[in-house]
């Protein structure tokens, strides 16, 4: 067993009926932070207040189908000129372009799993009102942390997602799928970015960038810029962001509260741009995110978190049941909009 005399804890469960409780559930020492998570869902966090324009994710739950489709305008067409005389009297040249308009489509990873809880369980403790809520609590929490925990992880993966298995994370959407490294996040949404005619759809990335420094951080913005986007978040590792904090301790306003906690950081602002610390960021990998472009689907957002749904399983001898099942994805609409620098050193 991983914890504590957890080994014996059934068999004891009714002598530590008499035993004075600490509180009414468990303490979690299991979970970690999820800052990229709490911001994608607008979960609820008291350090919230800390920033002047909060970075927020469009989040859509009225969920139609599994699969989602983004309409993409992907080229323009040139306007000509026209002179005077002949040209004003000739026929008009129509202007049609087949390949203007196409679509990116994305599958919506389906998690589902149940939880089994032994009636036994409740037999040991049914005496004890305190101790029945406890349980009840404690198991909820679990489920909780647990979705919580998984999110989070696939979130921050490098994993090649957005399909039915895999969730979608912002290292593929925003990769150019053609620098050093990036190749197997060419294919994104159905469209090939290593294509030279879906260039647009490209993120921009700086490989090798090594030191991290506020140059490097600039030219991000920058190149952001030019494609009408607008940076407001930076995601990093820890490492790198303690380095970021150094850089910009005389230029940022950086909260230091115990209350940050909830991220895992301290909250670090320059520029209008929210820089968060997240340990399940990869190393050597910073983002510089408009999270406009980004959204993130899920059938069930408000419930995630409260899995309140216990039910007796009748196909089992003695047994209830913790059903959870849940279509989700976060994807980028505009991956082009995004800055991603790789191979980053703290110094």
């Amino acid at each position: 067993m991983p914890l504590w005399d957890g080994s014996t804890l059934n068999t004891t469960a009714l002598s530590t009926m008499f035993n004075l409780m600490y509180a009414r559930k468990a303490i979690d020492i299991a979970s970690s932070a999820t800052p990229l998570l709490n911001l994608i869902t607008g979960k609820s966090v008291k350090t919230q207040k800390f920033f002047k324009d909060r970075p927020a994710f469009q989040r859509v739950t009225n969920i139609g189908g599994n699969r989602i489709e983004v309409r993409l305008m992907g080229r323009l067409t040139p306007i000509p000129t026209l002179m005077d005389g002949l040209q004003e009297l000739a026929l008009t040249d129509l202007q049609w372009q087949n390949d203007t308009f196409g679509s990116a489509q994305f599958d919506l990873t389906h998690y589902n799993t149940v939880f089994g809880v032994p009636s036994s369980e409740f037999a040991r403790i049914k005496g004890n009102e305190a101790k029945t809520i406890s349980f009840a609590g404690e198991k909820y929490n679990e489920i909780d942390a647990s979705i919580n925990d998984t999110l989070a992880t696939a979130l921050a993966s490098q994993d090649v997602g957005a399909t039915r298995t895999v969730m979608g994370n912002w290292q593929q959407a925003v990769s150019d799928g053609t620098t050093a490294g990036e190749a197997p996040f060419a294919v994104y949404g159905t469209i090939n970015r290593a294509d030279a005619d879906n260039a647009r759809y490209r993120g921009t990335v700086l490989g090798s960038a090594g030191p991290i420094s506020l140059t490097r951080i600039s030219r991000g913005r920058a190149a952001v810029r030019q494609n009408n986007g607008q940076v407001n978040l930076i995601l990093a590792a820890v490492d790198v962001d303690e380095a970021l904090k150094q850089l910009l301790e005389t230029r940022a306003t950086v909260f230091n509260s115990a209350e940050w906690g909830t991220y895992g950081a301290e909250a670090l602002q320059y520029s209008g741009m929210a820089i968060v610390a997240d340990q399940r960021q990869a190393t050597g990998v910073v983002g510089m995110l408009d999270t406009d472009s980004f959204v993130f689907y899920n059938n069930n957002l408000d419930g995630i978190f409260q899995s309140r749904v216990m039910e007796e399983d009748n196909a089992r001898r003695a047994a209830r049941i913790i059903p959870i099942d849940m279509w989700t994805q976060l994807i980028c609409t505009k991956p082009n909009s995004n800055y991603k620098l790789t191979g980053v050193t703290a110094s």
